[in-house]
């Protein structure tokens, strides 16, 4: 990437960008579209296609020896997903399809080998219950916080969950009955400083301590092994400079002068670690063990893996050599199904919550559910009847006592790779062992906080408080969004699912800005809620769902695309006053803007018609008011010139 010559506001080094071995090319139709990504190595090359009315069709991405993994989506009249395909090679197409009500609520899903899982909702969607076509319940008698978070279920084995919530809305206790009974206590600045376990007593509790930056210093249980007390040292720039566990693992870390780990020196007879990395800062070499990027920075293999292959959307998609091994995302980012040779695994949730995972094998089928703590770490598993079948300790940083299967989400709710150890977090794999990325980070550094700078690090080096949803940014743990906006007319939201690596919008950064676009209409309450689910950003999008679908909003002045959001449809909470709300929250590393939303919305009149509304929130300075009438900063009176125009498609779309 080659950036301007400042304080030349005009002239790029263009040749100098034209002549780099890494030049990553990008085309795009008449519409602004992206239609083709190249890369120097041909991994990753993309191909996209659009339906006649905009939405995305397919895109088909290459791999290494020419293996194109292909995405393909339809929809229905109402511009809903109806279908979603995947194709590996010449495998045969795995095909998911969606049915909604009439208010164009998800129902039914029917997973690629035929199993269906139906959902009832509640006057505000959500589910209450899930049952499959042969009437086996999966869940019932579901109940909510006020917060939105489940506080209460049935699991369809008879398990009785229960979640409590301290009056910060910070999870106090995590019951599931003689499977997992766990208690939270905090301190001032929401960080824990225990975890009690009330079925294992002090062999399961943790106690925890910080430093003055809010990074994880102590850490103590029985459960850890050697003397139970584990003690942390950072220097100034965030590093890991050393693991001490007395008696049982005492690391110290070293690093080279761009801020790498260079050596790690063991005394449990690993003897001396040797990480070497490549131009792009990926670590290639960990103690002889050899690891291969992509020009786009995605694995391409390690360990016993020989080739790992990857879709449109940058998410792994196959593992070629041992036991071959397929993956299957959704645009909301869930997993839907995995196959391990012959074994095929369907992943049921309840909202954006892994519920159960139901496995085919030659020998049969079998329903496990997956029991996590408040941080959505693996704590248990248990079968159909409500035996436990596994329970799962994990070392401050994330290694396992005993590590969960292939398929089973394990460590924050990612998948552990048997071949590498790894923890396959999107965007990038995670080192349990050594408690760091093994590439940098693709979110732009920058200085608030100054940690940001440290590109490999994890979760804030605070990871009982922060986790990463997508290898890209740590959030704070609850993995949802909780939206107040500034201005009190607009509504606040019940928390939607963080899957974009929001961080938060701060009111008191310099860069925080708002807007504020209307528009009077003739709409009614349930043509303006149509029309802004249907068409929730500028660009050429697909509708909003519950679970965010990801957009890309298009060119952005002084910013050309991708820009990509999440489109998350929320039941409006007051239908008298709103319309449901469709919020579009920027995804972090994938937006040129930094983090903010806009909710749209109608209002509704006294004579039953609506009132547009598209209100935003953010963190950037090219959208300061202050900075606005700087044509080449600003964007002046394009924010209100672009909704403007939007909201006029939505009215006349419904005429």
């Amino acid at each position: 990437v080659q950036g301007l010559d400042l304080p030349d506001t005009s002239r790029c080094d263009r040749d100098a960008a034209l002549s780099s071995t890494r030049r990553v090319a990008y085309a795009h139709d008449a519409r602004n579209r992206l239609v083709q990504t190249t890369y120097p190595d041909g991994l990753g090359n993309l191909q996209v296609q659009y339906t006649a009315d905009g939405k995305l069709k397919s895109e088909t991405a290459l791999n290494q020896n020419g293996v194109a993994v292909i995405t393909g989506l339809s929809y229905n009249s109402l511009g809903l997903v109806v279908g979603h395909s995947r194709i590996v090679g010449t495998a045969s197409p795995r095909t998911s399809t969606f049915a909604y009500n009439s208010l164009g609520q998800q129902v039914l899903t029917r997973y690629p080998d035929g199993y269906e899982v139906q959902q009832t909702l509640n006057a505000l969607g959500q589910a209450l219950k899930l049952q499959d076509s042969q009437g086996a319940v999966l869940v019932s008698e579901v109940s909510y916080a006020p917060s939105g978070q489940a506080s209460g279920m049935t699991y369809g084995n008879g398990v009785v969950r229960r979640v409590r919530e301290n009056a910060r809305q910070l999870v106090s206790a995590v019951l599931d009955l003689n499977v997992v009974n766990l208690n939270y206590s905090y301190d001032s600045a929401g960080n824990i400083v225990t975890i009690q376990d009330g079925l294992r007593g002090d062999v399961g509790t943790v106690s925890l301590g910080y430093d003055r930056l809010d990074r994880l210093a102590r850490a103590s249980s029985p459960s850890f092994g050697g003397n139970g007390q584990y003690v942390f040292a950072y220097d100034t720039l965030d590093n890991i400079i050393s693991m001490r566990l007395p008696g049982k693992r005492e690391r110290t870390y070293h690093y080279d002068d761009r801020n790498r780990l260079q050596l790690l020196r063991d005394n449990d007879g690993n003897g001396v670690f040797a990480i070497a990395y490549d131009a792009a800062g990926n670590m290639t070499t960990r103690n002889g063990e050899m690891f291969e990027f992509d020009v786009g920075g995605r694995l391409r293999a390690g360990g016993l893996v020989s080739g790992y292959l990857y879709d449109g959307g940058g998410n792994r998609a196959a593992a070629e050599g041992g036991l071959y091994r397929t993956w299957n995302y959704l645009a909301d980012g869930r997993l839907i199904e995995s196959t391990r040779g012959a074994d095929v695994s369907d992943y049921i949730y309840l909202g954006s919550r892994l519920l159960s995972i139901r496995t085919s094998t030659p020998a049969g089928v079998k329903m496990v559910y997956q029991h996590y703590d408040a941080h959505s770490t693996l704590a248990a598993t248990s079968d159909a009847s409500g035996k436990v079948l596994s329970r799962h300790i994990w070392s401050p940083y994330g290694e396992p006592d005993i590590a969960p299967e292939a398929s089973t989400p394990g460590y924050s709710g990612h998948l552990t790779d048997p071949d590498t150890g790894l923890v396959y977090m999107g965007q990038r794999y995670y080192d349990p062992t050594l408690g760091m990325f093994l590439s940098t980070d693709p979110v732009t550094a920058h200085e608030n906080p100054l940690g940001a700078f440290n590109r490999y690090r994890y979760a804030n080096n605070n990871p009982y408080r922060f986790f990463d949803p997508d290898g890209q940014r740590s959030i704070v743990k609850g993995e949802e969004i909780l939206i107040q906006p500034e201005d009190k007319s607009v509504p606040s939201l019940p928390p939607i699912p963080n899957t974009v690596g929001a961080k938060g919008v701060s009111a008191t950064d310099t860069s925080f800005h708002t807007y504020d676009v209307r528009t009077s209409s003739n709409l009614t309450p349930s043509q303006a809620a149509t029309g802004f689910r249907n068409n929730p950003t500028p660009g050429d999008d697909q509708p909003a769902s519950p679970n965010g679908t990801k957009n890309d909003v298009g060119n952005i002045p002084l910013m050309p695309g991708p820009n990509y959001v999440r489109s998350f449809l929320v039941a409006s909470p007051d239908p008298s006053k709103f319309t449901d709300i469709t919020v579009n929250y920027t995804i972090s590393g994938k937006h040129k803007l930094t983090e903010g939303f806009v909710m749209r919305y109608g209002e509704i009149r006294s004579n039953g018609t609506t009132v547009l509304r598209s209100y935003g929130e953010g963190n950037n300075l090219r959208q300061n008011p202050v900075l606005q009438s700087i044509p080449w900063i600003g964007w002046g009176g394009q924010v209100e010139s672009v909704w403007q125009q939007n909201h006029q498609e939505i009215i006349n779309g419904a005429r």
